[in-house]
């Protein structure tokens, strides 16, 4: 009897593993797709000059904003009920986006998609830590991972295909997708009991929310021309100045005042160690390394004359590679421990820019490339922060921790978005993106000094 109820639980472990798999499968679809979508959804949805930039920062805005949402709710509705709900969020705004032709319709749908994709990867990562063995806790995080990386394998192959006849369906087929997740996840039952609830107050998340938007708009704005400046009436400048002179004050007075706070907005567990300091200040680096892969179509059309709809298969060698480095830390993370995957991430996707960079013009050296980015990138993505997270964290704070790191990781892609466009203010043009590579490849360096303060982390060390 007791061999068949462990074998029934295992069974039923499987399940939901699988079906928090499905999640992070249509995630990664949609993250594949969403740089090869971008021109003609500035086009259907009538966005002003240099207005199609907002498509990303209003998605990492969102992202950023429900971030510290995330572990309040999901202890007072429970992990697989709040992600869900998240999936089913993430669904609708995604048809919206395919049905909008409105700009603002279609940045508040990406402000949405966001926040409701931001919710993720963080639910999944804590509930596969909260079930099994610790001894495997690295593998189930790596295998999530793999489950992102093979849906941004499908959304490679398949979003050349939806731009061939319209590229709302990449939008309609992700948003359905999306829903066929959350009737799987919602029909799990739960294995773990739920922390007691806590949550952050309302007014200081809609501070969080006004401060963050005042930087991206800072932070956007620096990225445009000075022909599109020249464009834009008085009032409007003068707007752009007052929020770039408040921006880095506004945020740095939250940061000050959220450090007392009961239940901070920031992950502040993540900050008592040394350990934990660098979980954060790597996720901002895998973030900034995750920006190169958004922004390898904009270089293929750049450095190689080709339309968005051939950038697909040129991406191709980012996903092998991205395929190979989950294999990889699926098998060996818990042997192997964080530290060499993050080291080795963070070598390989500087050497892919660089690579990028010099011989992109031609097509060997810019595949190359993108295979470099490719594994170094999904080495840093691969679980190996969650994994730091779970280990160092304690069992009640997994919610917010890895929140936490996914919040970072959002904030890095939208610095590593805004730097890139702030250097590469003309994308068309091969110097200038070539630039924008430089200066992103510049900003990991000193972010990767975090590797000294992690220890090496094997198997039979738990919390």
């Amino acid at each position: 009897m007791l061999k068949v109820r462990r074998t029934a639980q295992r069974y039923a472990h499987s399940a939901a593993g699988s079906a928090l798999g499905g999640a992070a499968l249509v995630l990664g679809m949609d993250s594949a797709a969403a740089g090869h979508l971008f021109p003609a959804l500035e086009i259907a949805a009538r966005a002003p000059a240099g207005g199609a930039s907002w498509f990303l920062t209003l998605s990492m805005l969102g992202a950023v904003a429900s971030a510290p949402l995330v572990a309040g709710a999901a202890a007072r509705v429970g992990r697989l009920r709040l992600l869900a709900g998240a999936l089913f969020v993430f669904g609708l705004a995604s048809v919206v986006v395919g049905l909008s032709s409105s700009f603002l319709v279609t940045l508040l749908a990406r402000f949405a998609l966001g926040g409701a994709g931001a919710a993720v990867m963080p639910l999944a990562a804590a509930q596969l830590s909260a079930d099994g063995k610790a001894t495997t806790r690295g593998q189930r995080q790596a295998r999530l991972s793999l489950w992102y990386s093979a849906g941004f394998l499908i959304g490679m192959a398949t979003v050349s295909l939806f731009l061939l006849v319209t590229f709302r369906l990449a939008f309609f087929f992700t948003g359905a997708l999306a829903w066929v997740a959350a009737a799987l996840v919602g029909a799990r039952p739960h294995y773990v009991s739920e922390p007691e609830s806590v949550a952050v107050s309302p007014y200081r998340v809609a501070a969080w929310v006004v401060v963050l938007s005042i930087t991206a708009f800072a932070l956007n704005q620096s990225a445009m021309t000075s022909s599109y400046r020249a464009t834009v009436g008085p009032v409007y400048r003068v707007v752009v100045v007052v929020a770039q002179a408040i921006a880095a004050p506004a945020l740095l007075l939250f940061v000050w005042s959220d450090r007392s706070s009961r239940i901070s907005v920031f992950p502040r567990a993540l900050l008592h160690s040394k350990v934990g300091f660098a979980t954060a200040v790597l996720a901002l680096a895998t973030g900034i390394g995750q920006a190169c892969v958004v922004v390898l179509p904009a270089c293929a059309m750049a450095k190689l004359g080709v339309s968005a709809a051939a950038t697909g298969p040129l991406l191709g060698p980012v996903v092998v590679g991205g395929l190979g480095a989950n294999l990889l830390a699926s098998s060996k993370l818990d042997l192997l421990g964080p530290k060499p995957l993050l080291s080795g991430g963070l070598l390989l996707s500087a050497m892919g820019n660089l690579t990028v960079g010099l011989l992109g013009s031609r097509w060997v050296g810019f595949e190359a490339g993108a295979f470099l980015i490719g594994v170094g990138v999904s080495l840093m993505s691969s679980g190996a922060l969650r994994h730091l997270a779970t280990i160092y964290g304690r069992p009640s704070d997994s919610n917010s921790d890895l929140a936490g790191v996914s919040m970072l990781t959002n904030v890095g892609i939208l610095l590593g978005g805004t730097l890139w466009g702030a250097v590469a203010r003309n994308a068309n043009t091969p110097d200038s993106v070539n630039a924008g590579l430089f200066a992103i490849t510049s900003a990991l360096v000193p972010l990767s000094l975090a590797l000294f303060f992690i220890p090496q982390i094997r198997v039979r060390v738990v919390s």
